[in-house]
């Protein structure tokens, strides 16, 4: 809702600051949840065994937290100067406050290309040693496929769902975004 009412109202300069605090403060809170869930998976699969619930109150801190720090810092750094342009109520480019976004999310995102990269690492893994233990390493792939049971199969697929639900997830997706600023 904010994006959407307040992104074009630049004619009150004050709300305007506001909506690009606001604004700035919901991406890099969606973005440390997207960490956050990338570690959980990744401690998942690396080290075997499931999150402690009782993490939760921490996670909550440190998603709602880190993202109220750094756009505080900001605010305070810059003089609310840098919130809000002339035609957008965003973050400047022009005096580098939208550094304030970028840099985070950045290292959030090679965090989570790292975790599925090593996730995805794990997952075939498992099917390469599932294909070397029937003798099938030297085979085509079409024997290969044909040597599969059906619950390897499904097992392949499920993997490959997995797989884009993570992308999903942990927004590679936003790698679209960066390239298109940087190019458009």
């Amino acid at each position: 809702i904010t994006l959407i009412a307040g992104l074009d109202a630049t004619a009150n300069i004050a709300a305007c600051a506001i909506v690009a605090f606001v604004l700035h403060y919901f991406f890099l809170a969606s973005f440390c949840w997207m960490g956050l869930e990338a570690a959980n998976i990744g401690h998942f699969f690396i080290l075997k065994h499931e999150t402690i619930l009782t993490r939760i109150r921490y996670q909550h801190l440190s998603a709602y937290g880190l993202p109220a720090f750094v756009v505080v810092v900001t605010l305070i750094s810059t003089g609310g100067i840098g919130y809000g342009t002339e035609h957008y109520c965003w973050l400047n480019t022009e005096n580098g406050v939208i550094w304030a976004l970028v840099a985070p999310a950045s290292i959030i995102l090679v965090f989570n290309m790292i975790i599925i990269i090593w996730v995805l690492r794990i997952i075939t893994a498992g099917a390469e040693q599932k294909v070397a233990q029937t003798g099938a390493v030297k085979q085509s792939v079409t024997k290969v496929r044909d040597s599969l049971t059906e619950e390897e199969r499904r097992d392949a697929q499920g993997n490959v769902k997995r797989l884009l639900m993570l992308t999903v997830m942990l927004g590679p997706t936003w790698l679209l975004g960066f390239i298109s600023s940087y190019f458009g």
